[in-house]
């Protein structure tokens, strides 16, 4: 409760008093500064600060005017202090460690760098036996598109390979496919098409409340006429009997 009095307080007393008539009252302070060119007058000091600096200036007054005063001695000796600078001459760098060698081939590092796996040399010739990626690639997608007519025969007959290994490769091996699903909807749906007319749609759902109270309707018919039938035939049960 005690909160929220005081904000009450701060923003509706407090702070209006504090902004009231301000820019007068900065006008005013502006104005005591009678020459603009001299230096700032320093910001107010806290009380303890205050106290401090009045305290230093009684007990220990030279101290307090050697603050103001200016010292020749010392304004000389920076008079005289000029500092250069000088860039360093071209050292030779230096030699490679053998400890710890560069390395030799930096082409790995480029942007062009291609990686082994996919390094094909054209100049040098496949030996028997063995297919470049390149031509893997190749009878793997052609099997996957034509399986009748590329078949592990025919593709180890072209490229020279053993006929098992080519039928194990086709077998586990195969190339990337892209599914596109299929639309479940034959006609594209168009937003500014003219929907179902809500007329229609309550004619059903009366149409389907109807059926239901008919087939109500008969199904209670049904076992009032089963309960009679049933009552009948106890009566003449108990006329025989009787």
């Amino acid at each position: 409760m005690g909160q929220k009095v005081s904000r009450v307080y701060g923003s509706l007393v407090k702070r209006p008093l504090q902004r009231y008539n301000v820019e007068h009252r900065a006008a005013k302070v502006i104005s005591k500064i009678e020459d603009p060119a001299a230096p700032a007058s320093r910001a107010p000091m806290y009380d303890s600060d205050k106290e401090l600096l009045e305290k230093i200036r009684k007990t220990n007054p030279q101290l307090a005017e050697a603050n103001f005063r200016k010292d020749s001695d010392l304004h000389s000796r920076l008079s005289e202090v000029y500092v250069t600078s000088q860039d360093p001459e071209n050292q030779p760098k230096p030699g490679d460690n053998p400890d710890r060698p560069l390395p030799a081939d930096r082409s790995q590092y480029s942007e062009d760098f291609i990686p082994g796996m996919m390094r094909v040399d054209r100049s040098k010739s496949t030996p028997r036996g063995k297919v470049s990626l390149d031509n893997a690639i190749k009878f793997l997608t052609d099997h996957s598109i034509k399986p009748e007519i590329h078949t592990a025969e025919q593709i180890s007959d072209t490229f020279r390979i053993n006929p098992e290994t080519t039928a194990n490769a086709l077998k586990y091996f195969k190339v990337f496919k892209v599914y596109v699903p299929e639309k479940k909807f034959e006609k594209e749906y168009d937003a500014l098409a003219l929907g179902k007319d809500w007329v229609d749609g309550k004619k059903e759902e009366y149409q389907s409340m109807l059926e239901y109270n008919q087939e109500r309707e008969e199904k209670l018919k049904r076992l009032k006429e089963k309960e009679t039938r049933k009552k009948d035939g106890l009566l003449e049960e108990g006329k025989k009997g009787s």
